[in-house]
């Protein structure tokens, strides 16, 4: 697999999985790359209607990948992990397997609980 097809193919899982988590996870609360963070002496943040401001966590990536070339079948790009080739194969005869390794960061706010509206809540169950 040439340097430019790893590349593009890295990049694309991994902006078709941010796509699909900013989907995925909107109605819990949390939100995969916002688009308009703040920055303070040591943290990320952004600005909210509700509590004013949420911190963002940084999420970090160091993934081993492998790359299957095969004179019997086309080449793919697979997650390891462990022992486990994810999304790939190892097919019989002349193969050539590389192993490299992508780390990335995705910014993220988890989602946040209300803890003034939670404290009451527990102060009225406890109350009954």
């Amino acid at each position: 697999m040439e340097l430019k097809e790893f590349i593009k193919q890295s990049l694309t899982q991994i902006a078709q999985g941010v796509k699909e988590s900013q989907e995925d996870l909107l109605e819990v609360g949390a939100i995969v790359v916002p688009d308009k963070t703040y920055k303070n002496a040591d943290s990320f943040f952004i600005k909210t209607d509700s509590i004013g401001r949420q911190e963002v966590t940084e999420i970090n990536f160091k993934i081993g990948v492998t790359i299957n070339e095969s004179s019997e079948s086309k080449g793919g790009i697979g997650v390891m992990s462990g022992f486990l080739n994810i999304g790939g194969s190892i097919e019989s005869g002349n193969s050539n397997q590389n192993v490299n390794t992508i780390e990335f960061t995705i910014p993220m706010v988890l989602p946040s609980v209300d803890v003034i509206e939670l404290q009451r809540k527990k102060r009225f169950d406890s109350s009954k």
